[in-house]
């Protein structure tokens, strides 16, 4: 190869026929990455199937703490239905849709317990010690408070009937707006556990 002088012009035809085509071999890489490129646009992302829930209309305790319990830790894009009491059944058929907070369902209540703590077992939550305490308080909450007597209940039910009061269209969005409560509520059962108070601050 002939030796470059200062100031020469150097391109693919004067450095010699021995030097590869360095251009020849980026516009085929760019070429395979193209193709590659358009391949995986037209190949859409599996996504796993979204759960589908139906319950009462008009909801309060349970029916919101449910839902907060299946979107934070089962599926954060689950779908809720919110029908009358009586289509619940042959709307969950219609929909493929699990029914819960029902009477005569799975996913109910039983005895004194609430449907909160009938999808904890359900799903195997009941490991976490912070969800075992929230589930006490949403059950003094929803019920009479005489299975565990939890203090928190009160408050949690006074909460959740303001919330009825503050003119949110409809169940969805009483949800959207309600689960910040269930987020502390969570939270507060959490600092709870850790310094070993699994019964709450009050008892």
């Amino acid at each position: 190869m002939a030796p470059i002088l200062v100031g020469q012009r150097v391109d693919r035809f004067s450095v010699g026929p021995n030097l590869p085509d360095l251009t020849a071999d980026i516009l085929k890489n760019c070429s395979e990455f193209e193709t590659l490129r358009q391949v995986k646009r037209t190949v859409a992302p599996k996504r796993a199937t979204i759960m589908k829930w139906i319950t009462r209309e008009k909801v309060k305790v349970d029916r919101v703490a449910c839902p907060w319990l299946i979107k934070k830790f089962l599926d954060k894009h689950a779908e809720f239905f919110f029908v009358p009491a009586d289509k619940v059944v042959a709307e969950a058929q219609r929909l493929g849709a699990a029914p819960f907070d029902v009477k005569g369902v799975e996913l109910g209540h039983h005895g004194k317990e609430c449907s909160f703590e009938a999808i904890l077992k359900k799903y195997n939550l009941s490991s976490d010690p912070a969800l075992v305490l929230l589930s006490k308080i949403v059950n003094g909450a929803d019920t009479d408070n005489t299975l565990w007597n939890q203090p928190e209940g009160a408050g949690l039910e006074a909460v959740a009937e303001g919330f009825l009061h503050l003119g949110f269209k409809d169940d969805h969005e009483l949800n959207s707006a309600e689960w910040i409560v269930y987020d502390s509520l969570y939270a507060y059962c959490q600092e709870m556990v850790r310094p070993g108070k699994p019964d709450g601050m009050f008892k």
